[in-house]
C-alpha cells in the first residue's frame, strides 16, 4: 500500500496520495498520519487522491470509517467538524460517494468527492 502524505505550505493543505490495494486497517493508518500532520501544522484541509487505489472495503467498513476518522481527529485535539476533506476517487466512485453520503448524514458536510483535482483544491480553499 504505497502512499505519500505531504503538507503544502502555500495552500495549507495536507495532501494524501494512495496507490494499490488499500484495506480498512491501512486507511486508518494513512488517515492517522494525515491527521497528525494536519495537527502539527494547524491545518483543517485534506486533499486525498485515490485515483490509483483499489478499495477492498465493504459498505459496512466504509460506513464506520467516518467514525474512526473522527475519533482519531479528536484524539489529536482536532475538531472533525472543521476538517474539510476533498476526495478524488478511483475507478470505484460509488464507494466514495457512499462515504460522502454517510458523512453528510452524520452532520458533516465537509466531505466532498471530486473528479477534478483543481476543482477539489478550489473547494478546499473556500472559507
Amino acid at each position: 500500500m504505497p502512499h505519500s502524505i505531504r503538507y503544502d505550505t502555500e495552500t495549507q493543505t495536507v495532501e494524501v496520495t494512495n496507490q494499490g490495494t488499500v484495506t480498512v486497517a491501512e486507511f486508518k493508518e494513512i488517515y492517522s498520519e494525515a491527521l497528525q500532520l494536519a495537527a502539527k501544522n494547524g491545518s483543517c484541509l485534506i486533499l486525498s487522491n485515490h485515483r490509483a487505489t483499489t478499495l477492498t472495503l465493504s459498505m459496512a467498513e466504509l460506513y464506520y470509517l467516518h467514525k474512526s476518522f473522527e475519533e482519531v481527529a479528536r484524539s489529536l485535539g482536532l475538531d472533525p467538524q472543521r476538517i474539510r476533506r476533498a476526495l478524488i476517487p478511483s475507478d470505484q466512485p460509488e464507494a466514495f460517494r457512499f462515504f460522502e453520503t454517510v458523512s453528510e448524514n452524520r452532520s458533516n458536510s465537509n466531505v466532498k468527492v471530486f473528479q477534478d483535482v483543481d476543482e477539489a483544491k478550489r473547494w478546499l480553499a473556500r472559507k
